[in-house]
């Protein structure tokens, strides 16, 4: 859940709003997330209380620990938070400018989960290897475009389009045949 709290909010308004929107989560999902900038400073106790009470009662770790904002003659202070019920779920809490915002830091953290197993996709290419291009070229060279006189319908055109198609693809695989699985050498 991504949150934002204006300056202006008091904590109580806050609390209340917060509280009801963390109920809701928690009947739905085992393990969630909290990220946004909550202009709560976590770095000094008194000026946090209402979110730390939230963390006490809905179990919450706060993963970001250094300042987050650094606001111009104003002391660092910790305002962006991520916080989850599943901190052993959550590894490599970044916290760094970005020269984006005008005096936030950027917060990230990488969530760990099972993953389903992944098959190797079989994929299907042409091998160049011993290709001779000017053979290649002669031998397409050679394919006739079968000319029916009165051809009239659609379908008569896409029979005659796909008997070429076919007598090229037939050429480029005595060329260049095509492979099944992991081609060697690719980039």
């Amino acid at each position: 859940m991504g949150m934002y709290k204006p300056p202006s909010m008091t904590g109580n308004t806050f609390s209340e709003s917060f509280s009801k929107n963390l109920d809701k989560i928690t009947v739905k999902y085992d393990n969630y997330i909290v990220l946004g900038d909550l202009n709560f400073d976590m770095l000094i106790s008194d000026k946090c209380q209402p979110l730390s009470d939230i963390c006490d009662i809905f179990d919450l770790d706060q993963l970001v620990k250094d300042p987050t904002c650094f606001k111009k003659d104003c002391r660092p202070s910790l305002v962006d938070v991520i916080l989850t019920n599943k901190k052993s779920s959550c590894f490599k809490t970044l916290n760094f400018p970005t020269g984006i915002s005008d005096c936030h830091n950027f917060i990230s953290t990488t969530v760990k989960g099972p993953l389903p197993a992944q098959q190797n996709e079989k994929i299907i290419y042409r091998s160049y290897k011993n290709l001779i291009l000017i053979n290649l070229i002669n031998d397409i060279a050679k394919i006739k475009i079968e000319i029916v006189d009165g051809v009239t319908t659609a379908e008569q055109v896409n029979e005659i389009y796909q008997t070429y198609e076919n007598n090229f693809i037939n050429t480029l695989d005595k060329h260049a045949p095509q492979l099944h699985g992991i081609p060697e050498n690719l980039p």
